[in-house]
């Protein structure tokens, strides 16, 4: 009967048959794995005492979280399952005035081992230096506004004013290590004597 078949029934016939045996795999497999496994008797249950009934993981579920920065009370901290940062936030007993609540989420539900950190607000910048500046008077944080003068620069600038006296002219800059001719033509236009 099978020689009588043309290369297409034969085909057709091979793949019913790999079709068949696919689904009745699946089927078997599926049926094993949904077999349930009894739980442990109460007596076999870890960490349970004599007479102890087991617990339910579903009820009474605790979360461990560390809440620490700009609270009062920064520590590790126990809460009921489907608590919020805002409980977190609450129990360290709360936050200070520096703190910056845009740091937080405090809608967000906490899950074990979380970190909740509550960052303290940033400083805010210093206000632009007005131009020209006295070279004589004006802070660090000022002199840093300078064009080609970094923080460490603008400390040497300080210093020397203090050991030396007044800056008086492009000379006296040009006496400060580290200043040469083009640093002090940079600073040209940014900067006055007195």
């Amino acid at each position: 009967m099978w020689g009588e078949l043309s290369d297409r029934q034969k085909v057709g016939l091979v793949g019913i048959a790999l079709c068949a045996a696919l689904t009745a795999g699946y089927w078997i497999g599926r049926s094993s794995a949904t077999k349930t496994v009894a739980p442990l008797p109460a007596s076999s249950s870890p960490n349970l005492g004599p007479g102890a009934a087991p617990v339910d993981p579903a009820v009474n579920a605790k979360v461990r979280v560390d809440v620490k920065g700009e609270v009062r009370n920064p520590g590790v901290y126990e809460f009921e399952e489907g608590a919020r940062v805002e409980d977190a936030v609450r129990s360290a007993g709360g936050g200070l005035e520096s703190a910056d609540w845009d740091s937080v989420n405090l809608a967000k539900i906490l899950k074990d081992g979380d970190q909740v950190v509550l960052k303290a607000k940033k400083a805010p910048l210093p206000a632009p230096a007005q131009f020209p500046i006295d070279i004589n008077t004006a802070p660090v944080e000022d002199l840093v506004q300078i064009p080609g003068i970094g923080e460490g620069m603008a400390h040497d600038i300080v210093r020397w004013r203090s050991e030396n006296g007044p800056i008086q002219n492009r000379e006296d800059l040009e006496r400060i290590p580290g200043f040469g001719p083009e640093t002090v033509r940079q600073m040209e236009g940014y900067i006055r004597y007195f």
